[in-house]
């Protein structure tokens, strides 16, 4: 029993200043180590850092520690991390496989790495997305011409995502075509001020295309003083809609021009009224 207790003994001494089986740093296994040893594992896995980005059309490009310029520094898990630690039950820990992980701090040079990540092949060659917009058809009519959307990437998106990365210790990653990555039309065919403009401008157009045929009459009222013209101008100021919003020419307009000339001229009382013209509306 006392050698037990000896051994005991000795062993929770042990675990007073190292670590328990299934301790990591930043996914290094620092199991039986100090803190001191600890540090400097750390500080060799970090040297060996490398991160690899694959884009979507399977190129890889890598930066390593030493270009980055990755140092570790001390924030204060690590020996927190040994002080949370219950050296009198390292029976237990060591039977248990409770894993214990945390995270010891580091910096690298945020600019060589933005630099590194304009250089990328995928933010120089891609093709920008275009929003879809109307035009005048052969017919005279506006149309919408969809959207495209390209390859181009979100430079800034893309350096955030490398850049939690790289802080967070991933070793690797990758994009894929079509996500959210790449840029996207501002304007869609289906947007609704879009489609509201275009079918507004059509309805505009149609109307001023049926007044045009409606009011294509060419009249003249002669007297013996002289001629008058009623013609598509003067016409199209006699213009109403009816119950569907349909233009139709105002016949009561057109009957008070008429009696106003002929009055003018005192043609209603003479009797002298002649009337030329041809049109298939009047």
């Amino acid at each position: 029993a006392t050698v037990v207790g000896v051994f005991y003994i000795k062993n929770a001494f042990y675990y007073q200043n190292h670590f328990y089986m299934g301790t990591f740093i930043n996914g290094v296994d620092v199991s039986d180590m100090t803190v001191e040893e600890a540090k400097a594992t750390v500080q060799k896995q970090l040297d060996g850092y490398v991160y690899s980005f694959t884009d979507h059309e399977g190129r890889t490009s890598v930066i390593a520690a030493p270009e980055l310029g990755v140092i570790y520094y001390d924030n204060g898990e690590v020996q927190t991390l040994m002080r949370s630690q219950n050296q009198w039950i390292w029976v237990e820990e060591q039977q248990g496989t409770e894993r214990y992980e945390v995270t010891a701090g580091y910096t690298f040079n945020e600019d060589v790495l933005n630099a590194w990540v304009d250089s990328l092949d995928c933010l120089n060659d891609g093709v920008a997305p275009t929003d879809a917009y109307e035009q005048v058809n052969e017919e005279g009519y506006y149309e919408i011409v969809e959207e495209t959307y390209g390859d181009l990437i979100d430079k800034e998106m893309l350096r955030g995502i490398i850049l939690e990365d790289v802080k967070s210790g991933v070793t690797e990653d990758s994009i894929e075509a079509g996500s959210e990555v790449f840029l996207t039309p501002e304007v869609t065919a289906d947007d609704e001020d879009l489609v509201s403009s275009v079918e507004k401008k059509n309805h505009e157009i149609a109307y001023q295309k049926r007044v045009d045929e409606i009011t294509n009459i060419n009249l003249s009222f002669a007297s013996y003083i002289d001629v008058a013209y009623l013609d598509q101008t003067a016409l199209k100021g006699m213009i109403k809609d009816d119950e569907n919003g349909d233009p139709q020419i105002d016949k009561d307009k057109v009957t008070e021009w008429v009696v106003k000339w002929a009055a003018d001229r005192q043609l209603l009382d003479d009797g002298y009224l002649f009337l030329r013209g041809r049109s298939k509306c009047m």
